[in-house]
């Protein structure tokens, strides 16, 4: 028996937009961390700068755990 849990998670990982998303939220709260640790204090213009290296670290980890996802569910039924 899938539980909603599981069922929430396969259709986050189905979707490239969800999926997008969600790395892009993470990655953007661990430069968020990092750009706080090594600078001492929060400085919109350095995050700005390097907002662009963000949004493609999101769209390789959306692709490469698109794709492990596919590998690893390719025998699952999950309905």
């Amino acid at each position: 028996m899938v539980k909603w849990h599981q069922k929430a998670l396969v259709r986050i990982f189905t979707s490239n937009i969800l999926t997008f998303l969600f790395q892009l939220i993470a990655w953007c709260s661990v430069s968020v961390l990092i750009a706080i640790d090594k600078l001492g204090e929060f400085n919109l213009h350095v995050y700005l700068g390097a907002l662009p290296i963000v949004i493609i670290q999101a769209l390789v980890m959306t692709y490469l755990i698109r794709w492990a996802f596919k590998f690893c569910t390719k025998n699952i039924n999950i309905n």
